[in-house]
């Protein structure tokens, strides 16, 4: 690669140049997959956080780390994207980063990452245990239950219901009251109803109308926003009727075998 540059111009150190020099030199090298090079050209845009380039360059950076199977190091250069991006935000940029979506698609894809040796073994610990811990104590950050809630996506749609359920419970238990809650919950039953486990989906049906419908705590805590309340009171009724037609459904396949019983005697 050195022939690639015996023909440009030296830039100083205070030139107003750099970041995007840097973040293009990152370019070329991503593009030839020398993702050594490229790590090292994407971290010099760091210290330029108000440059427009910033934000391409960390997303870069994880990208480069991801594509290189270092996992913990993408994770986090995706989470202080966003991070950067809700700050900006926070302080009256009305956008933030357009990158922060995919950030945050990246970071529930990384954390359920089958193995992060690079032995082809699969790790024994989960996406969520690892998210688990990278989050510990940072809770009330506002994108957190964002990420999780990726993680459980990301399972669900790949049909591995156990790791998603799992998942959605922590969501729920971390954060009961979010306006999305009821809708969670209904996966949480889908989630069941697809493993064909249809005892624990009609328990979590009964949860679903028992903890979302008016007048529950959930409810009160989410009085001023109508929206969600209208999708948690079509869910939660469903969700009861559902409960009553099985346990009707159950009773008279009681009833017929005890008949069939009876007349066998």
């Amino acid at each position: 690669m050195v022939d690639t540059y015996k023909d440009c111009t030296p830039i100083k150190k205070d030139s107003k140049f750099l970041p995007e020099t840097w973040t293009r030199v990152g370019e070329m090298h991503f593009d030839a997959a020398e993702l050594e090079l490229a790590i090292s050209a994407y971290s010099r845009v760091l210290a330029f956080k108000e440059s427009p380039y910033y934000d391409k360059a960390i997303y870069k950076l994880a990208w480069s780390y991801y594509r290189d199977n270092r996992f913990p190091e993408a994770i986090r250069e995706f989470d202080n994207l966003v991070k950067w991006a809700d700050s900006k935000k926070a302080s009256g940029d009305k956008f933030g980063s357009d990158l922060r979506p995919e950030a945050v698609q990246y970071l529930g894809i990384s954390f359920s990452e089958p193995d992060w040796d690079g032995d082809t073994v699969p790790d024994k610990e989960t996406g969520l245990e690892r998210a688990q811990a990278f989050y510990r104590g940072r809770e009330n950050e506002p994108h957190v239950k964002e990420v999780f809630q990726r993680l459980g996506d990301m399972y669900f749609d790949m049909t591995k219901y156990e790791d998603a359920i799992a998942v959605y419970k922590v969501i729920l238990q971390k954060w009961p009251y979010f306006a999305e809650a009821p809708t969670l919950q209904e996966k949480i039953v889908k989630a069941y109803e697809r493993s064909r486990n249809l005892v624990a989906a009609a328990k979590e049906r009964e949860v679903l109308g028992r903890t979302y419908s008016k007048g529950s705590d959930w409810y009160k805590a989410n009085r001023d926003k109508p929206e969600a309340l209208a999708v948690a009171a079509q869910l939660a009724e469903d969700a009861l009727l559902s409960a009553a037609t099985t346990v009707h459904a159950a009773a008279q396949a009681c009833k017929a075998k005890w008949q069939q019983d009876k007349s066998d005697t």
